[in-house]
């Protein structure tokens, strides 16, 4: 269950439980596959780069790290900042671990793929593209996440605060964030419908992209530099292997042509020797 790759102890499945539940509607990232097995009547997930399967959903580690965040928050609910120097924190692990990717690179027929250093793989995948979509999914969560902790902190706080009170049909009332629309008394179940509906919108993360592809620009200009010098290396090998055969082998004419000259001037000499002995050449 994800709930328990989350983590998520029975006294927390109030405030987070829900994450587990969207994180189970929300699609893999890129570079992963879901498959049904029958037999097992569950969801496994297969790794397009290395072939390899796994039931651990690979969103888990991710999700998890937004579980860590609302505990946090929880500790200190006065500190709001949290959320946000938590994204910061997100976006440079993402920075980091797109650093240790190189590419674009062209194979023989033509086809782009990309090499991790660390994890000795290649991907037809951009990084770039996986490292965008876990983020958006992780600021998508823990801007609900901050709704819904400060929703349940004001609902125990006397009076409605910022919020706006309204009443079902049985005339109970019913807090509602201004900022989400998520009433506080809602059930998980509406809470994850109501979040997921709200993920699935698009979303405008050009500035993050742009982030991305900067990095990932200045390790390929770093790349095709590192490539640059190496190949200008090798062209000067070769170079330098190439004067040496072709100095080798004029040493080695010139050395044919002087012997040649010698054994001429020999039998040059051989013959008038025998010319002046016998009259005859």
């Amino acid at each position: 269950m994800l709930i328990v790759d989350l983590e998520i102890e029975p006294w927390e499945e109030d405030e987070f439980a829900w994450i587990a539940e969207v994180g189970l509607q929300t699609p893999p990232p890129p570079r992963w596959a879901s498959r049904y097995d029958v037999e097992n009547g569950a969801t496994y997930f297969v790794d397009t780069d290395t072939q390899t399967s796994t039931w651990e959903n690979p969103l888990a580690p991710h999700l998890k790290k937004v579980v860590e965040v609302g505990r946090l928050y929880l500790k200190n609910p006065l500190d709001t900042s949290v959320f946000e120097e938590k994204k910061r924190m997100l976006w440079a692990e993402h920075k980091a671990e797109l650093e240790s990717w190189h590419g674009p690179m062209t194979d023989d027929d033509g086809n782009s793929y990309f090499v991790s250093s660390t994890e000795n793989i290649s991907s037809w995948q951009d990084p770039r593209i996986g490292a965008q979509y876990i983020f958006d999914v992780q600021c998508g969560l823990m801007r609900h996440l901050a709704g819904i902790l400060s929703a349940a902190e004001e609902q125990d706080a006397p009076g409605f605060g910022v919020g706006t009170p309204w009443e079902t049909e049985d005339g109970a009332q019913v807090m509602t964030l201004d900022s989400l629309g998520i009433p506080v008394s809602w059930t998980p179940a509406q809470k994850v419908a109501r979040v997921a509906r709200t993920m699935s919108m698009p979303e405008d993360h050009t500035f993050v992209l742009q982030q991305m592809g900067s990095a990932a620009d200045w390790l390929h200009e770093s790349r095709q530099n590192e490539e640059e010098v190496q190949r200008l290396r090798l062209i000067r090998k070769v170079e330098e292997r190439r004067v040496r055969t072709l100095s080798q082998k004029l040493s080695k004419a010139i050395h044919d042509t002087v012997q040649g000259g010698v054994e001429e001037d020999e039998r040059c000499q051989e013959r008038r020797i025998a010319w002046a002995t016998t009259g005859k050449l």
